[in-house]
């Protein structure tokens, strides 16, 4: 059971089987060991992945067989028929939980794109976007303090995964420095630390003799005070590059899964190892990037830091990856130039609909507009017959009815509609007329007087 307010979990279900969103199942709706069990339920942390990944209904419901036959062995211990039921009756309420949702996959990936659209619109100069692809599976919920870890987490709305600008920061930054770090020439060197210190930003600790800053320039603080003139000796400099969220930026290859790590016992332990469950993007996931110039300054080129902090970023992604469990192979991505310009195909296919549509929607507001000051312009019954088109008749059951009804109908309406069969409805009047119109032979007569009575003669 999970720990739940009572009347929330009568809405929810007691192991939170109502819920459809990753967020709230991860970060509020925790499946506990110990609480709510009668033993300790040590499947917890595993059913609590499980759960909450794409193929995670199928291992659920293996478990509940698994379980359920463990309880109808004659072979196993009544202490052990009990432990497995409870856990086949905990597996299959999980099994139910749906997180999996096509429309909000696509939700999001056409958000993403819109962003990445709108940046290179509006900052124009002042953007850099990009897609990549996980070369490699990307853990989440697996922060430990780690700037490059951070907040690798899902989305709270949609429950998808997602990329904190703050992780993109830090690993761009982190690559920026180690490239600092490893060249050796001091005017190229003097060059890079300055567009570093623009970009990131830094404080008077990052560019002091313990500094990360000064540990690039290699221990040489007059370098970094030199690249950091004129504002070295404010306490505190503002980056110039704002680096924002990553969101999934496709709908066809986007998958969560549950990642298994077998640890070794610890040193005087006995036992067998027992597994540890995480929840990962599965590799081919792709995401869409985005680095921002949010500020300008006097002789400081833009375009220049950009491109250098977009270069960080990619090399960091492609080359020491993001998320936990790098060093293992995880968070490594790839960037494919045949999908970036199919990609950027695809935006400006996408801004020319725009851009038709808007024209077309202008187009329509015009004609709107001239439409309404030509009726303003009318005499009023003839705005009136206007009106009686788009609504009452509409159609020949309308137009059959309003004209049996016309002697009760209010002066107005009686001459527009008069107006009317000499001019949009003539063709009604004519047939009206026939000597096969039988049921209107008594009609047409009482319609003739009512627009003679309003000075319009009927043919």
């Amino acid at each position: 059971m999970i720990p739940l307010a009572k009347d929330t979990r009568e809405a929810i279900g007691a192991f939170a089987e109502n819920v459809e969103n990753r967020g709230l199942l991860f970060e509020k709706m925790v499946l506990s060991k110990s609480w709510g069990h009668e033993d300790r339920f040590n499947d917890a942390n595993r059913f609590n992945v499980l759960r909450a990944v794409s193929n995670g209904p199928d291992l659920l419901q293996d478990d509940r067989q698994e379980a359920e036959r463990k309880v109808r062995s004659d072979r196993t211990r009544e202490d052990v028929k009990r432990q497995n039921a409870y856990k086949a009756k905990v597996a299959g309420a999980l099994a139910s939980v749906k997180v999996d949702s096509p429309e909000h996959v696509r939700r999001q990936a056409e958000n993403a794109n819109q962003l990445l659209r709108l940046l290179e619109k509006s900052y124009d100069q002042r953007s850099r976007t990009f897609v990549a692809a996980l070369g490699g599976r990307l853990l989440i919920n697996l922060a430990g303090g780690v700037m490059e870890n951070a907040g690798m987490a899902l989305d709270r709305c949609f429950g998808l995964p997602h990329i904190p600008g703050s992780a993109a920061k830090g690993v761009a930054r982190s690559a920026a420095l180690w490239e600092i770090r490893r060249t050796s020439d001091r005017d190229t060197k003097l060059a890079k630390l300055r567009l570093a210190l623009l970009a990131f930003g830094f404080i008077q600790k990052d560019i002091g003799r313990t500094g990360d800053f000064t540990w690039a320039a290699g221990e040489d603080a007059s370098l970094v005070r030199e690249a950091a003139d004129p504002w070295a000796e404010k306490s505190a400099f503002q980056g110039m590059v704002a680096f924002l969220p990553a969101y999934p930026a496709e709908t066809d290859t986007l998958k969560l899964v549950a990642e298994v790590q077998t640890p070794h016992p610890r040193a005087g332990q006995s036992g067998d190892p027992r597994p540890l469950f995480f929840p990962a993007v599965e590799k081919n996931s792709t995401f869409g990037f985005a680095v921002v110039m949010h500020r300008t300054l006097d002789d400081v080129e833009p375009e220049e830091i950009l491109d250098a902090a977009s270069g960080w970023l990619r090399d960091a992604i492609t080359g020491d990856g993001m998320g936990a469990k790098t060093s293992s192979g995880f968070g490594w991505f790839v960037i494919d130039p045949k999908a970036e310009e199919k990609r950027r195909e695809e935006m400006e296919a996408a801004a020319k609909r725009e851009e038709e549509a808007r024209k077309e929607a202008e187009l329509e507001a015009d004609q709107r507009r001239a439409e309404e000051k030509r009726l303003a312009a009318l005499p009023e019954h003839e705005r009136r017959a206007a009106e009686l088109l788009k609504s009452e008749l509409a159609n020949d059951n309308g137009i059959a009815e309003f004209a049996k009804n016309l002697p009760e109908k209010d002066p107005l309406d009686q001459q527009a509609f008069c107006q009317l069969l000499t001019t949009k409805l003539k063709a009604k009047w004519k047939d009206w007329n026939k000597p096969k119109a039988k049921k209107w032979k008594d009609r047409v007569g009482p319609i003739r007087e009512i627009a003679k009575s309003h000075g319009i003669e009927l043919p």
